[in-house]
């Protein structure tokens, strides 16, 4: 046991009495990690900007437009259905989420279990792959937090491509 410590100080003194070592496993990394820690301070999760559009006016709407404005780094537009894809395609919104008229009573129905489950309708640009993964997962956590409570899920979305129909 002797000759093994002896051998593991002899090996720790060699290595600390060569400097250019010393500099490249010890110091070297930590100039890199501070040097970049200052270049990107601040530089924190971009956030979502949506465009949302309400056809419905119901207070379930309104519930689940606090929902999504209640989630961190979402920040909601108001507008109409056209002006909310538009708005997504020219690339001043991530995305577009339409309530369609009736989404209230769909969720009501829900609810109950007589019936589907509500639909939201969420536009990506297809264009823009990463973003539309970041989209998805944030509707699929507010949409969860919604769907709460064991039973089938009450609200679903449904993709839309980005140009719809006419």
């Amino acid at each position: 046991m002797r000759a093994l410590t002896a051998l593991t100080i002899a090996n720790v003194r060699g290595f600390l009495r060569d400097r250019a070592a010393v500099f490249w496993t010890l110091a070297f990394p930590l100039i890199f990690i501070f040097l970049f820690g200052f270049i990107f301070q601040g530089s924190g999760g971009a956030g979502l900007d949506v465009a949302w559009a309400d056809e419905d006016a119901s207070p379930a709407s309104a519930q689940l437009r606090t929902a999504f404005a209640a989630a961190e780094g979402v920040e909601l537009t108001d507008q109409d259905r056209a002006a909310a894809i538009a708005s997504m395609r020219d690339g001043e919104a991530d995305t577009a989420i339409v309530i369609p008229a009736g989404y209230g009573a769909g969720l009501a129905a829900a609810g109950s279990g007589t019936g589907a489950p509500a639909r939201i309708e969420v536009y990506t640009d297809p264009s823009r792959q990463q973003l539309q993964g970041s989209v998805y997962q944030v509707v699929g956590s507010v949409l969860g937090i919604v769907n709460l409570g064991g039973r089938p899920p009450m609200v679903v979305r449904s993709r839309r491509p980005s140009r719809p129909r006419t």
